[in-house]
């Protein structure tokens, strides 16, 4: 079951019988219910049927152990892969560009706090989108 507003980033899986109500970010397999629902790990297998170069899949892998394995905060794991030269590979850019938008409240499950001000606007890595009041509907 996936709520309505959430978004699943690109070459991610859900495993079945899960419950995702939080943006899922891309590569990687998710698994629970709801509230219990975690990144288990990266999608090996769809990683090599879209033949994402060998390179780009060990720098998510580190990207990954960042984020994931070592215990970081999010803002710690995030300050860590700006510093990081891992953001030069376009994989690793579009992990982190997810979770940063998810965690800034850019993502779908995240408009929802704008429908009660339906004149405020949403900004993201210098774009800014306006959320406008016939795009949103009144009812969650």
């Amino acid at each position: 079951m996936v709520h309505h507003f959430v978004t699943i980033g690109g070459m991610s899986f859900v495993a079945p019988c899960s419950g995702v109500a939080v943006d899922i970010p891309p590569y990687v397999i998710v698994e629970g219910f709801r509230d219990n629902c975690k990144v288990r790990t990266l999608n090996m297998e769809g990683l090599k049927r879209r033949q994402v170069p060998h390179e780009s899949i060990g720098n998510l892998k580190r990207a990954f152990k960042i984020l994931y394995r070592d215990k970081n905060l999010r803002d710690e794991a995030i300050a860590i892969l700006t510093e990081s030269s891992l953001l030069s590979d376009p994989y690793v850019k579009n992990l982190f560009d997810h979770i940063v938008a998810a965690h800034n409240g850019v993502q779908n499950r995240a408009l929802e706090r704008f429908r009660a001000d339906k004149s405020r606007t949403i900004s993201s890595s210098g774009s800014t989108v306006v959320v406008a009041k016939d795009e949103l509907a009144d009812d969650v």
